[in-house]
């Protein structure tokens, strides 16, 4: 952790504590401290950095592989990766894993993109 004095310290602690569990405005704690309301988010920002404070985002439901993309992807040096549910049946499989590619590769294109699709019969 970077040099900060004791009263730099707590006072980082009373202004993310007043944000974060109070519920206060940030031009509440700029008012109370005397301070403008940039400086408080400058405050809260630096809280985080100093790990006064953590923001944790629950997501499980809404995406349950998370974490697991965020390891592919730090492991391999992937770009992106995309993580479905799995289950032996092979044709719901295949639905999961081609929605999720079509939703990834619609969120890749940009206007005026060409895209030309083809397909090939594989031989064995």
């Amino acid at each position: 952790m970077k040099n900060i004095s004791p009263e730099d310290m707590k006072l980082l602690v009373e202004i993310s504590y007043m944000y974060y569990e109070e519920g206060a405005k940030q031009s509440d704690i700029g008012k109370k401290y005397n301070i403008s309301r940039s400086l408080v988010s400058r405050y809260l920002k630096k809280a985080r950095e100093y790990g006064i404070v953590e923001i944790l985002i629950h997501d499980e439901l809404l995406h349950p592989y998370y974490e697991l993309e965020q390891k592919l992807k730090k492991e391999f040096s992937f770009k992106d990766a995309i993580c479905v549910e799995s289950t032996d049946y092979r044709p719901a499989q295949k639905r999961r894993v081609a929605n999720a590619a079509a939703q990834y590769f619609l969120k890749q294109l940009k206007e005026f993109d060409v895209v030309s699709i083809t397909g090939c019969t594989g031989s064995s």
